[in-house]
């Protein structure tokens, strides 16, 4: 899912949060990803779902 239609789904409790399977997980933990990742798929403070992967335009 994009991030950008998060809100959504998220507003209307259509997702499992994921911060408790998360924080007991023995493969992944927060610090497998970027802070911003998790941050864009994070709403009212609940990690809402997992980034798959993220793009690094870089402007020179």
């Amino acid at each position: 899912m994009n991030f950008r239609n998060l809100g959504v789904f998220a507003a209307n409790g259509a997702l499992y949060t994921l911060d408790s399977a998360l924080d007991s997980s023995q493969v992944l933990t927060r610090d497998d990803f970027y802070p911003a990742t998790l941050k864009a798929f994070t709403y009212n403070g609940i990690l809402q779902c997992l980034p798959q992967n993220i793009s690094s335009p870089v402007i020179y």
